[in-house]
């Protein structure tokens, strides 16, 4: 919130605006990979119901989705407008998981 009144002093609030959106636009590239990654694992988990939601072509769309999101995440490392907002997501990625990698699992039993 203490972001807005910043930017307004700024001379380049439209330069900041544009990274913001821009690392926020490249965390969603993130998201939709994370996202198409833990689908997999349900897929090969005992958890998978196999008369649920079925992703058409499974085996080789999700394969080539997430090829085709880290190529275009990539590629954003080559556009020079686009270095800081890609590098600010990629950092952010990391910090979060290596910080989700380190919390404690906690199992909570299921009552039906």
């Amino acid at each position: 919130m203490l972001i807005a009144p910043i930017m307004t002093f700024s001379s380049t609030a439209i330069e900041v605006f544009g990274t913001v959106a821009g690392a926020t636009s490249d965390m969603y590239i993130l998201v939709y990979v994370l996202a198409l990654l833990a689908h997999r694992k349900y897929r090969e988990s005992s958890d998978f119901i196999v008369a649920g939601f079925k992703m058409p072509f499974y085996k080789l769309s999700s394969p080539l989705t997430i090829a085709f999101f880290l190529v275009i995440f990539f590629s954003l490392f080559f556009i020079p407008a686009d270095v800081f907002g890609a590098s600010l997501a990629a950092s952010w990625a990391l910090l979060f998981g290596a910080g989700a990698g380190s919390a404690k699992s906690i199992e909570v039993p299921i009552r039906v």
